[in-house]
């Protein structure tokens, strides 16, 4: 077992994450400091992909961390963007750039689709109709209908852009009139 830290520590942090590596991909595991409790796993490795991956489509091959399984038990505390910010960091500790890639499932969890998660933290995709349906649900804050989203490839770009939408106007005022009819 190896502590993964990057700083000398001021403060207990909220949560540690420790590793315990296989012959094939290394278990990442996120404990709670003050309760003790497993709150997420993650098992990954860096992999190299070469050209027609359908990860990073314009690279011909490269080094990037592959993600195999994210497994939050707690979701919405920010366990899962550590987890990718470790992966992103071990891609960069290992000539990946801070290249992710992954397959994104909702079978785990059919009422928080990983695939929004992801696409929250800028994770792009060459099944560009799912992410227009990702991209308006994100957009309008709708709960998508997990048996349209299918299990999608998706990577994180070296400068990844979150998606976040700002309403517009016309959008500002019809949530005036929405909020004032209730």
């Amino acid at each position: 077992m190896r502590i993964i830290t990057t700083k000398q520590l001021k403060e207990i942090p909220r949560r540690i994450i420790y590793s315990k590596a296989s012959n094939e991909t290394t278990q990442y595991n996120m404990a709670d400091t003050k309760t003790g409790k497993l709150v997420g796993r993650m098992y990954g490795n860096m992999e190299r992909e070469f050209s027609g991956s359908t990860y990073y489509p314009t690279i011909d091959y490269y080094d990037s961390f592959f993600i195999h399984l994210l497994d939050i038990k707690e979701k919405r505390q920010g366990h899962g963007t550590a987890f990718i910010n470790l992966a992103k960091n071990i891609s960069k500790q290992n000539g990946g750039d801070g290249r992710i890639h992954l397959k994104a499932s909702n079978c785990f969890d059919v009422k928080h689709p990983a695939q929004i998660f992801y696409r929250k933290l800028g994770f792009n995709s060459q099944y560009t109709e799912q992410l227009k349906m990702i991209d308006k649900a994100i957009k309008h804050n709708k709960k998508l209908d997990s048996k349209k989203l299918c299990d999608i490839p998706m990577y994180l770009p070296t400068n990844p852009k979150p998606v976040h939408y700002e309403p517009n106007i016309l959008e500002r005022i019809l949530d005036l009139f929405k909020k004032k009819q209730k």
